[in-house]
């Protein structure tokens, strides 16, 4: 989660072709091998090598029949799965039950995430990640004074701002260490491992594209004159594209440029791989972020903004508001945009978006929330001492609270199970 806050027949012949048994008797010497009578055969043998005049329409009506119970059964089961998406998706829970795991100290200066189903620990001293049963995996110590954290898929990266070490971990192992010799004013990670680094230096800022193996791929520099101040960065799934959003004066009027680098083949065609480029006027986008391989999100004050292509990106749907956006939520085909209800009756709405700009939904609700995640085609809104989950079409499907406080709830690819990390404990709650 990305998160800002602002078959055949029977009765076949040799040749497997299905034929009518004649009704003579079989073994008399006047009969053929099929038992039909040899004058006879041999005339039907020279009009229908099969045995039977009208052998073509009945096979050929046959075949018919079968295809036709094939394609009923086929859609009959697809018909079958996309209810069942449907009732799974919208149904309602009226309560929750809750088992205690593992005992579990929760540390306080500890912030936790989610990673790939595993809860990830990470503080100024430190991270560790243990499974959804409570067994620790692994553990890792270091000295940060701001840690800042990039989680894409299973993959994550935390670096110190203003320091000069990435640290790279997945749920199994850590991984790679990253070292920028530049102090990091920003990062971001892909699920196969890169990483991006925004570099502060004397005069100019450096953007370093860093692979699995932590050796540098590719950089370049800006200058706010030039090119503009980078103010977010994301990197594809695949590690390919990466995607800048710059900020920029001109005539004493501010405008952002979001840029797109290749850095595979079609890239390579391309000066400095910049592959395309969307400039807005008197626009600040201060969060861009790759939710799918071929999908970024834009958004500034008053839009958010799609671009799509796994090559070269070109601008899809913008959709435009007036209210004051409070957060920006990603999953990866739904994005959700906070803002304070207009209406007067709660204290919050949700928008909701799918991958292709359509919004999907309106969620209104009250509740001084401490996490909102997209989680599939649930939005999971919850403080540490309740919860709601809604549907990606606004419906609700579960209020209620927790038996204890909660640092932490992980979801699960079951929609009514989820992990909780309380103060004392790893918990498993599962909705009735």
């Amino acid at each position: 989660m990305a998160v800002i806050e602002f078959r055949n027949p029977r009765g076949q012949g040799q040749d497997n072709q299905p034929f009518d048994t004649p009704d003579w008797e079989e073994g008399s010497s006047e009969y053929g091998e099929y038992g039909e009578p040899e004058e006879a055969y041999s005339i039907q043998e020279d009009r229908n090598p099969r045995g039977s005049l009208d052998y073509d329409d009945t096979a050929d009506r046959r075949r018919r029949r079968s295809l036709l119970r094939t394609v009923g059964v086929t859609a009959l089961g697809i018909l079958a799965a996309v209810v069942l998406g449907l009732l799974i998706r919208d149904r309602t829970y009226s309560r929750a039950s809750f088992n205690n795991v593992a005992d579990y100290e929760a540390l306080d200066a500890a912030t936790y995430c989610n990673l790939d189903g595993c809860i990830l620990a990470y503080s100024r001293d430190g991270a560790s990640c243990m499974d959804d049963s409570g067994k620790k995996i692994w553990n890792l110590t270091y000295e940060m004074q701001q840690p800042i954290i990039s989680i894409d898929g299973g993959v994550a990266a935390i670096g110190d701002y203003n320091g000069s070490i990435i640290y790279l971990v997945n749920k199994e192992k850590t991984l790679n260490t990253v070292n920028t010799n530049m102090p990091i004013r920003a990062l971001c990670v892909s699920e196969s491992g890169e990483v991006a680094a925004v570099l502060d230096d004397t005069d100019v800022t450096w953007i370093y594209l860093y692979g699995s193996d932590s050796e540098p791929i590719a950089y370049f520099k800006t200058t706010m004159k030039q090119s503009g101040y980078p103010l977010s960065v994301s990197i594809s799934p695949n590690g390919e594209l990466v995607g800048v959003s710059f900020l920029m004066s001109e005539n004493s009027r501010i405008k952002t440029s979001i840029a797109f680098y290749n850095f595979g083949a079609v890239g390579q065609n391309a000066l400095e791989n910049n592959v395309s480029a969307f400039n807005f006027d008197e626009e600040v986008f201060p969060y861009i972020h790759f939710i799918n391989s071929d999908t970024l999100i834009a958004v500034s004050d008053s839009r958010i903004a799609f671009f799509k292509g796994n090559q070269i990106p070109q601008n899809g749907a913008n959709n435009m508001f007036k209210e004051n956006l409070e957060g920006v939520f990603c999953g990866q085909q739904y994005t959700a945009l906070l803002f304070p209800d207009t209406t007067g009756e709660y204290q919050y709405e949700i928008q909701v978006f799918d991958a292709n700009g359509e919004k999907t939904g309106t969620i209104r609700f009250t509740m001084d929330y401490t996490s909102i995640q997209v989680a599939r085609d649930r939005i999971i809104v919850n403080n540490d001492t309740d919860c709601m989950i809604f549907s990606v079409t606004g419906k609700k499907r579960y209020e209620g609270k927790f038996d204890a406080n909660v640092r932490i709830l992980i979801p699960s690819e079951n929609p009514a199970r989820m992990t909780l990390v309380t103060s004392g404990a790893v918990e498993r709650m599962t909705l009735q």
